[in-house]
């Protein structure tokens, strides 16, 4: 048994538990939780967020289940009908989720400011290093795709890439990038994240939150709502004005149960569409997709102005 990993001792089975976990799933803490000495004096505390593993118990009496969290040293819970009330499943042991993190972008719009906007310099380390943190923070993956663009990216973003991980060399357009990621994913994956990393202030919470929809919808989406006045050009110079009351601005990420999107994916291929995001192929199956609106900026880094508005996002944070 490594260091990393907690132990709870009880005499209720784990499913008793308002939680309903069980070996294999993974569980996150809805709150702060403060681990205390024997003094009663608080030694380590647990953020809000913060994902652990539950292990099958043992057969003693009482029987051990075994918490296995990312960080920290061996702790033992005596038995505590509350303590799983503190915590909310992330995903079911039968579910494996891997996070596609699209990185080949060719950077155009940026002027040549910038050889590579996803390795370029934003708030102390790269663009891509803040979408890997969120991601690695906030527990959702099993598995990581990096798409990159040629060999020596690939090298760069590797110093940074959460674990494990494969890369997978992109493609000519952002549909042929995620679909060479899916057709690298293992057979067991169940559900799928596709991120821009040109969005590097996603947070882990807002992960967690999509993870946590798409488990029952199959299809959710970071998006928020459109402020602006739209027009519609017509002929003669005439304008017509959209009603923005159903418009949303769709973000990522964005995640799909792995059978929907493999077959939006297939459709898309099949009847030769060109789509600009993971959502639009999907729509192609005429299958519903639930929209989690983001109350925070997250930008999609496009020209030299868009980094300095993420850097000083990042320092209001």
């Amino acid at each position: 048994m490594s260091k990393h990993t907690y132990r709870l001792v009880t005499s209720h089975p784990i499913t008793n538990y308002r939680c309903g976990a069980k070996a294999g799933d993974k569980i996150c803490l809805r709150s702060e939780l403060c681990v205390r000495d024997h003094k009663g004096k608080i030694v380590r505390k647990h953020p809000a967020g913060e994902s652990w593993t539950v292990m099958r118990g043992t057969k003693e009496k009482p029987p051990v289940i075994w918490l296995r969290q990312p960080d920290g040293e061996s702790h033992t819970w005596t038995d505590d009908t509350k303590f799983f009330d503190q915590f909310e499943i992330l995903r079911s042991a039968s579910e494996r989720v891997a996070a596609i993190l699209l990185a080949a972008g060719r950077s155009t719009r940026m002027a040549g400011t910038v050889a590579d906007k996803i390795l370029a310099p934003l708030a102390g380390r790269p663009v891509f290093a803040h979408s890997a943190a969120a991601f690695a923070t906030s527990g959702v993956a099993d598995l990581y795709v990096i798409v990159h663009r040629d060999q020596r990216q690939m090298l760069a973003l590797a110093a940074h890439a959460p674990t494990p991980a494969l890369f997978v060399r992109g493609g000519r357009e952002r549909q042929d990038s995620v679909a060479a990621a899916l057709a690298a994913l293992p057979p067991d994956i169940t559900h799928v994240f596709i991120h821009d990393c040109a969005r590097p202030l996603v947070r882990p919470e807002q992960l967690r939150a999509l993870l946590k929809l798409a488990r029952r919808t199959h299809a959710a989406v970071l998006a928020h709502r459109v402020t602006d006045t739209i027009k519609e050009t017509r002929s003669g110079g005439r304008l017509r004005t959209v009603p923005r009351d159903q418009l949303w601005a769709m973000e990522t990420p964005q995640v799909f149960s792995r059978a929907l999107l493999a077959r939006a994916y297939a459709r898309v291929a099949a009847k030769k569409h060109r789509v600009t995001d993971d959502a639009q192929a999907v729509e192609t199956l005429r299958h519903p997709i639930a929209l989690l609106e983001n109350p925070s900026p997250n930008p999609k880094l496009t020209t030299p102005a868009d980094l300095a508005w993420c850097e000083f996002l990042l320092a209001a944070r």
